[in-house]
């Protein structure tokens, strides 16, 4: 799920404490931010599919273009209010975050080291 290059290119300016700050604020809030996408899907609350995909989107993006893709693909459907495919699109970006958590914990303990 993570493309090293594009991670290694993203972080090449900081330090490796930065580096696992980062990665640690991620893995406090992915979870919540999961949560709240899901409920907000449920819900059809437009407005917070719109903000939470958005604001996922800018984390993962320094890590995984694919999920970015599928955070921009869920905060289009929020911005445009459509329900069609707004399920299969977080089932499919809910699996690659946990995908991208248990990568990522692998990093961390190279950069940590």
């Amino acid at each position: 799920m993570i493309n090293r290059e594009k991670f290694q290119e993203n972080f090449q300016y900081y330090d490796n404490e930065i580096i696992v700050e980062v990665m640690d604020i991620f893995f406090d809030e992915y979870a919540g931010t999961l949560e709240i996408l899901e409920q907000s899907i449920s819900n059809l609350d437009y407005a917070t599919i719109n903000n939470k995909a958005h604001g996922l989107k800018g984390v993962v993006s320094y890590m995984s273009p694919e999920l970015s893709e599928l955070c921009y693909e869920l905060e289009q459907m929020g911005r445009d209010k459509e329900s069609e495919g707004l399920h299969y699109t977080f089932r499919q970006l809910k699996e690659g975050v946990l995908e991208l958590v248990e990568e990522l914990k692998i990093i961390r303990q190279e950069y940590a080291a």
